[in-house]
């Protein structure tokens, strides 16, 4: 059986980040199951991790820093993303 091989994917920009993030916080705004979002402030939730985001120097941090932890606010186990770096070590 062949050995998976490591996905490199080139860096996010600044700007690719701010879009990932702004299109998902604006999702779970407009439509999320729970329209209490899991009995938190949504508007400040995406607040707090916006600013957050203008510290961002990489994809890592963008993904384990701020994006994870903003979702994991819901309280919802299921929801959440991998860096790519991590996706393609997964089986």
């Amino acid at each position: 059986m062949a050995k998976p091989t490591a996905v490199i994917e080139p860096p996010l920009s600044k700007a690719e980040r701010q879009d990932i993030f702004d299109t998902v916080w604006q999702t779970v705004n407009d439509g999320y199951f729970d329209p209490t979002s899991g009995g938190k402030d949504w508007q400040a939730v995406g607040k707090r991790y916006r600013q957050r985001l203008e510290t961002v120097q990489d994809d890592r941090a963008f993904w384990l820093d701020v994006f994870n932890p903003m979702v994991f606010e819901l309280g919802v186990s299921h929801i959440g993303a991998l860096p790519p770096e991590f996706a393609s070590q997964s089986q």
